[in-house]
Parts: structure tokens; sequence; C-alpha cells
């Protein structure tokens, strides 16, 4: 099984062994020089290769080829993987997963067929597992990034003593789910709205966090790579009338749980419209765009299970050039709260140039049985009589 992950790359050479040593110092007398050269190969990878799909013209290059011309496919990436961990004496487990959407991975016959992913493990000095999954030609993986479709599943992680020995350690290890207060999107924005002006300025700021920042990073770099503008294929997918002023990526990291900050200034259309002298709505559904977990059915057989576990939150923040006043405020305040997750939104006139709107949609369960398939369409209810409602203010 070993041998069949990626091919075969013609041996090393003197110039190639001088190449990597010069690429990752080997530091033996560091406790964590093990895990820190791992860190620095898959860093190296992810920052300075460029990962294609199947490509003749690269098939079965000498192994410093890949590394000076700075393009390899999948295939042959992950061999560049095992020659670059032995070279550089970097003991590492082999990790075999399956999609939790395809069944479970049977650890006694891991058939090549059922596995979805192969990826490295690494043991630091405090003897933590710590894991590395081959990037693909438009999703990069940091070390300790895990696609979401494997969180809660069992993987097998193989350890192989010796090279040249068909003697192998196979230990189970379960990978921990991830929860809502890690994988989160929440969304700042302050809206400037004067009474006279057919145009509202917007200063809006997105933050992602766990998978819905690796998810979210993914969708960026498909977007690059189709050398595609941020701004009109996903301020404009909300926004559709903005007109633009800046974007800019404030953080991308790469360490857990791998923060992403984007920031917008546009304006659009405004959101009043006057219904009377003096009197104005807001409809929400100009202002929120995001979509929830919906109850396609009346009743299900099966049981449900999510994705991942998540929060979206919104804050915004609308200034007024005039004062005004929320003529119907108490309607606003919604909790609900169940087993599957919670909706919570509440609308505060602060004083009499600004109003607060703050909406949270949280999904805290990974499995929901059949019988309380109902908890998914009440927190979709809760959630569609705030979107479908409108701030109604007057100017004093």
């Amino acid at each position: 099984m070993l041998d069949n992950i990626g091919v075969d790359v013609k041996e090393d050479s003197a110039a190639l062994i001088s190449l990597i040593d010069t690429l990752f110092p080997r530091r033996r007398n560091d406790p964590d020089s093990m895990f820190a050269r791992m860190c620095a190969v898959h860093q190296f990878i992810c920052d300075s290769l460029s990962i294609v799909g199947y490509d003749e013209s690269i098939e079965n290059k000498p192994l410093l080829y890949y590394l000076q011309n700075k393009k390899i496919d999948r295939l042959h990436l992950y061999a560049l993987y095992r020659k670059l961990l032995r070279i550089l004496d970097i003991k590492y487990y082999y990790g075999y997963g399956r999609n939790k959407y395809a069944g479970v991975l049977d650890s006694a016959v891991a058939a090549s067929h059922h596995i979805t992913d192969v990826f490295f493990g690494v043991k630091d000095s405090k003897e933590k597992m710590h894991f590395f999954f081959v990037s693909k030609p438009d999703e990069t993986f940091y070390p300790d990034e895990i696609p979401s479709y494997l969180e809660g599943t069992t993987a097998m992680l193989v350890y192989k003593h010796d090279e040249k020995s068909d003697s192998e350690e196979v230990i189970p290890m379960k990978i921990p789910p991830s929860t809502s207060q890690v994988n989160f999107h929440n969304e700042r924005m302050k809206i400037t709205i004067a009474f006279d002006k057919e145009e509202d300025r917007y200063d809006f700021r997105e933050y992602f966090s766990g998978t819905l920042a690796s998810e979210y990073r993914t969708y960026l770099n498909k977007i690059t790579s189709k050398n595609k503008d941020l701004d009109t294929e996903y301020l404009d997918h909300m926004f559709p009338d903005n007109t633009q002023d800046t974007t800019i990526v404030m953080e991308n990291s790469s360490v857990p749980p791998f923060p992403v900050t984007i920031n917008y200034l546009f304006k659009c259309p405004t959101l009043l419209t006057e219904i009377a002298d003096s009197f104005y709505t807001i409809p929400l559904k100009k202002l929120i765009h995001f979509e929830v977990v919906t109850g396609n059915e009346q009743s299900r057989t099966l049981d449900y299970y999510t994705e991942q576990k998540y929060q979206h939150r919104c804050d915004y923040q609308l200034e007024f050039d005039k004062p005004m006043e929320i003529v119907n405020g108490n309607k606003f305040n919604v909790t609900t709260e169940n087993g599957f997750g919670i909706v919570e939104a509440k609308i505060q006139q602060l004083n009499n140039h600004t109003i607060m709107i703050h909406l949270v949609y949280a999904v805290n369960a990974f499995h929901l049985p059949a019988s309380h398939y109902s908890e998914i369409k009440t927190l979709e209810k809760s959630f569609d009589r705030f979107l479908n409602s409108a701030v109604i203010i007057k100017k004093i």
C-alpha cells in the first residue's frame, strides 16, 4: 500500500542534496528539529511549487527538476514528499482517510478505492501528532489544516520502522471535529446613510476562521487562478449594484485556526425607501446576504448529518446624517435555540443617528435524529421571519 502512493522519481544527486541542505537546514541538535523541518518542507511546497493536473511533459523527471522548475503534478508530489522526508531524516506516518460522506474506513481491509485522502503525520518533541495534507491545484492545506469532510472520522496512521522491511505499525486515530467557536464567519459593516442622497457608503469587513476560512481561501485561489476579480466574483454576488472603491486582504494566516480577513469599501443604492412624509423603510433582505440550513422536507426517515459546526454573525452599524428614530423597534428581538443550533437577532437604536443590527446563526450539531428534524425548520422559520421584515424609521 505504501509504495502505491505517488510514483517513483529518479534517484538523488550531489546537486540535489546540496540544494535540499540549503533549503532545509537539518538542525539535528534541536529537539523540535524534525517537526520544524517538516513544517519547512510543507511551507516551501505550498509557497514555491505550482501544483498542476496531469502533465505528460513533467512525468518521471529527477527530483531536482521539480524543485528547480517549481512545477509538479499531484501524483509526483506524493513521491516528492517521500523523498524529501527520507533525505532529511524525518520520521513520518502515512495517514489514510475516507470522506465521511463515502462511509467508514475499514481498518482491517483498507482498500485503495475506499481511501479518499492520503496525508503525512509527524510528531513534535512533546509527542503531539501534526497532520500535513498534500495540496491540490486549487486548494492549499497548511500544517494541521484538515478538510472538513474528514472531521469526526477515524483515520489510519501507518509507520514503517524500516523502509526495507514489510513490518508496519498501524494506529487508528480519531480526527476531532471542530466547533462553531472555531468555525465562524463574522461580518462587521458600517453604513453611512444620507437622507437626501441616492447612494450609501459601506465599510465592510469579513472575518473567516477554521474550516470556513479554508473554504474561503480555496474560493480566493480559484478566482485568482482564473484571473478574475475578487470584487466582481464575490462582492457583486452580495451587493450586485455596488460601486467598488477598495478591497484589501488584511489577513491570510497559515497558523490555526487560519483566519482570513477582508475589508471592502464601496457604495450602493440607498437602503431607504420613503413610504410617507419623513417615514422610511429599510428591508433587511437588502442588507443581509447569507444562507442557513434549510429543511426542504416536512419529515425524514433517515437521520440528518451536517457538514460542519459553524457560526455566522453579523453586526451592522447604520449611521444617519440627520436625527431619526425607529418606529417598530420592539418586534425585532428574536432568540430561538434548540439542539441543532441557534438564531439570535436584535435591532437597537443607540442614539438619534445610529442603529445597530445584530444577527447570529449557529449550527451546533453534526448529527440530528430524524425525529428531531423539525428543529432545522424551526430555526429556518425564525431566521426567515427576521429576514423578511423591514425597519421603519422616522426622520425627526
